[in-house]
Formats: C-alpha cells, structure tokens, sequence
C-alpha cells in the first residue's frame, strides 16, 4: 500500500496528521468507520479512543481479534469539531481507501455507522465492484452509537455479524 506522508486534497488535511488503516492484510473482514476522532488524530491509528477500545470489546466478544481484520476510515484526516465528513472530503480521500481495500481483498466489508454505509452503498457499483464484483457488504451501527443504546443495540450488532461471518467464511 502506497501510505503517503502528506495529504492535500481537501480542507481537511490541515487537521492534523494522517490516519491510515491498520490491521492484517491478508484479513477476510474489513471495517470502515467515519473519519478519525481525536485521540486517533493524536495516535495515528483508527478506533483508539472511547469508541475504538468498545469496538475492541465487541470483537472480543465475537471471538474476533483485533489483530486478525482490517480497520481503516473513509476520510484519513479528522475532520473539525468531529463533525461528518463533507462529500467533496469523501471523493477526494476515498482512492486511499480503495487502495486499501483492493490490497486487502477482503471476503466481507462491515461498514460501521451511517457515513461509510452510505457510501459504500454509493460507490460500490462504480468503483469497488469493477474489481471485486462479488464482495459482500454489511452494514452495521457505529460503536459510538452502540455506546449510548447499550441495553438491546450490542447484542443485534454482534448478532449480525456473527450470522454474516458463518455464511461467508
């Protein structure tokens, strides 16, 4: 993967340093959230704060290890006052996330809340299916939404993806 140093893409680049995937690069699952938050900003790696370390604890309980998927975001840079990533953001940074998506080639996508569904579901006949037409896609709500609906929204997730993981893998 051709991981730059430097972004200028879009008005985010002046945000900070770039937050680039992480994970296994052989891995059947891929994660895309949103955009990195701030203790990402600060770390230099996806799903690290609040949100990331719950995400952790929700692999965990599907028997999944961090280390053995794939984990990246649509935008590279966080975005000002942790707002959504604007569509002209999305467009310029999404070949970076291609990019990383054709090198990990993986069997199944999870999306992770309503930004990177939208857009994979937008996106998906134009750019990602030429190459991969048969890639399998799951949509799933964002840990930090699962964060603030912890009574019956964990369980449905984790349920969702366990299911989609038997009949792919």
């Amino acid at each position: 993967m051709n991981k730059v140093n430097f972004c200028d893409k879009c008005n985010l680049c002046d945000n900070g340093k770039l937050v680039w995937g992480e994970g296994n690069i052989n891995a059947d699952l891929f994660f895309i959230g949103e955009a990195p938050g701030a203790d990402e900003a600060k770390a230099g790696r996806p799903f690290v704060g609040r949100c990331g370390r719950y995400f952790t604890t929700l692999l965990n309980e599907c028997n999944i290890n961090r280390k053995d998927v794939y984990i990246s975001n649509i935008v590279k840079h966080r975005p000002p006052d942790n707002r959504a990533p604007f569509f002209d953001e999305i467009k310029a940074c999404q070949q970076y996330l291609i990019e990383e998506i054709r090198e990990v080639n993986p069997k199944l996508i999870i999306t992770l809340g309503r930004t990177s569904g939208n857009w994979w579901n937008h996106y998906r006949p134009f750019i990602i299916n030429q190459y991969y037409p048969t890639r399998k896609w799951l949509p799933l709500y964002h840990p930090s939404y699962l964060l603030r609906r912890q009574k019956t929204e964990p369980i449905k997730w984790k349920e969702a993806l366990l299911k989609t993981m038997k009949e792919i893998l």
